[in-house]
């Protein structure tokens, strides 16, 4: 064999022994740079209805679905502007008690906390059951007291008793978080709180992941929206204001095959013989039953729990302690080094705000199309290097990886305006999953007449949901036209296609947002201010393009020079014509 033969032979061998050892980390990352193309069928679709927007409406929820603990309202994905986006949107609003039953989906999705607390869980397939408590712990309130439901031979029964209840990692679920879920995980979400909890759900079927057809589908484990006395509200008509428009009250569930298919009437159970979910699980005829019927127990797919869920995970009391002994451990290095360890002192003394480095210790995303700042330290790791692109793909295994983290707070602001507002930027850089997912997510908050500079997005599509407050937003297409010009209010939701120029200010209020963008890095482009295209531009191109003399070029330049995507307010016609 020639050196050459036994060289090749050799690297084969290491293809096949890294394969073997690390299935799960090159299933994610060997298909991430996959997942970013669409399928021929769907995206062939999807550029033909981005093709006929010749007129872009801000919209709002189409049904609401009502359940016995809480409501559902659903954006009709057949519109044209999300059929171009390939994303459909869902806002869940969970009464206190309420559990939204498990489900899965053909859709990546990503869930954004508007309001409320709770707790959920996203069931990552073929990992362990990490969480664990004692038979003690569960307490009278259990709902499946052991020993009861199950036929195991030869006493495995009664050691699993005894072991408690196990199951996968609890989340903590606060305003301001956001969820990440990969197409066909099982997730479920509680309401522990004493409010509601809205949670509002992007769907991402437009990606390589949906591979069954352009519609966004729910495969829910339980429960079901055929119980009599279920009722779905069609909402016609009005484009501005949240709910508003003619309502047509409909019994039953047949009304819109659109919805049905996003929400059905049954559920996986329903399909199955009891005797084989009898044989599947090693339960009893009952038991099994039970599984089969649970679309017949529940009103819709949002219940509600009689006696507080009982789960494993860390308590308020353990997760404060931690905190405090993080915080005083922190205070004694500090005052251990002295003078010679000044971490947030910069020229002249003068402790600098995080904002100064976009938050989060670095340079802001903006500035660099995504790919500035460093990974967020999420569970307390810290020392990561970046991921993305130069990630070998061993960092992190799919049963580690972190699905969650808290956009809400503005310390984590990538860009910040004291007098203008702030941006913070979720990527694959900050949070690995979303790599997988091909998905990045924004989060805007804008005082009083502030704007965000006009940019477009150089590589995405962007949906975003108005969260508070309202907002005038200007959308211009490739001929000039512009496509959309109105007011967003709470509640509803605007697409901006891939590299339509945008611009929002907000008005009589400050105006909050959030917006999930088609690309786990997306690249934003702005036209003024720090940084922007124009600076970019040599002065003299400028001038001949624009027929502007060099001191008008000058002004363009520089009176926003030093501000970056988010804008003060700066009295001018447009914005005085924006606050009538």
């Amino acid at each position: 064999m020639t050196s050459k033969n036994a060289g090749r032979v050799a690297g084969f061998f290491c293809c096949l022994v890294a394969l073997l050892l690390f299935p799960s980390t090159y299933a994610i990352t060997g298909s991430s740079s996959q997942l970013g193309r669409k399928h021929g069928m769907q995206g062939r679709q999807q550029r033909d209805e981005c093709s006929r927007l010749d007129r872009l409406n801000q919209l709002q929820p189409s049904w609401q679905l009502q359940s016995e603990a809480g409501f559902s309202e659903v954006w009709d994905h057949n519109e044209n502007e999300l059929q171009c986006a390939g994303v459909s949107v869902t806002r869940h609003t969970i009464h206190q008690q309420g559990l939204l039953l498990p489900s899965h989906s053909n859709s990546q999705r990503v869930v954004y906390v508007v309001e409320g607390e709770g707790i959920g869980g996203v069931v990552i397939p073929g990992c362990s059951e990490t969480f664990t408590s004692s038979e003690q712990e569960q307490g009278p309130y259990s709902s499946s007291p052991r020993g009861q439901s199950g036929q195991f031979p030869g006493g495995l029964q009664q050691a699993f008793s005894s072991q408690g209840d196990q199951h996968q990692r609890v989340q903590q679920l606060r305003k301001g978080d956001v969820l990440t879920i990969p197409a066909g995980f099982a997730t479920w979400a509680y309401n522990n709180g004493d409010r509601p909890l809205i949670l509002i759900v992007f769907l991402d079927f437009g990606d390589s992941a949906n591979q069954l057809d352009s519609t966004p589908r729910r495969f829910f484990l339980s429960g079901g929206q055929q119980q009599q006395g279920q009722s779905q509200t069609q909402i016609r008509g009005g484009q501005s204001g949240r709910g508003q428009g003619q309502q047509q009250q409909q019994h039953g569930y047949r009304g819109s095959s659109s919805v049905s298919e996003q929400f059905p009437e049954g559920n996986l159970f329903d399909g199955f013989d009891v005797d084989i979910i009898a044989q599947s699980f090693g339960v009893n005829y009952e038991t099994a039953q039970k599984l089969k019927s649970s679309s017949q127990q529940h009103q819709g797919f949002i219940i509600r729990v009689e006696r507080d869920l009982q789960v494993a995970r860390p308590t308020q009391r353990e997760a404060q302690e931690w905190f405090q002994s993080q915080t005083e451990q922190g205070a004694g290095q500090i005052r251990r080094a002295g003078s010679r360890f000044q971490p947030f002192q910069q020229g002249g003394g003068r402790p600098s705000s995080p904002f100064q480095q976009g938050g989060t210790g670095g340079v802001s995303p903006y500035q660099q199309g995504g790919r500035g700042s460093p990974p967020y330290q999420m569970g307390g790791q810290s020392g990561r290097g970046s991921y993305g692109p130069l990630s070998n793909g061993i960092e992190e295994s799919i049963c580690n990886l972190k699905f969650k983290v808290n956009i809400g707070n503005p310390i984590h602001a990538d860009v910040y305006s004291r007098e203008g507002g702030h941006l913070t930027t979720l990527n694959s850089f900050k949070l690995p999953i979303l790599s997988y997912l091909q998905l990045t997510v924004e989060k805007g908050h804008l005082r009083q007449n502030a704007l965000v500079s006009p940019h477009w997005n150089g590589n995405a599509h962007s949906v975003m949901y108005a969260i508070r407050g309202n907002a005038r937003v200007q959308i211009v297409d490739n001929s000039g036209r512009a496509v959309f010009d109105d007011m967003v209010n709470e509640g509803q939701v605007v697409v901006v296609p891939q590299n339509y120029a945008v611009v929002k200010q907000a008005v009589n209020d400050e105006f909050e947002w959030i917006s999930l963008k088609t690309n786990d890095n997306a690249m934003v482009n702005q036209i003024t201010g720090k940084n922007s295209v124009l600076n970019g531009i040599p002065e003299d191109v400028l001038v001949n393009a624009y027929q502007l003399s060099r001191d008008e070029v000058k002004e363009l330049k520089q009176n926003r020079h030093q501000e970056s995507l988010v804008l003060t307010p700066h009295q001018s016609q447009w914005s005085g014509r924006a606050a009538q």
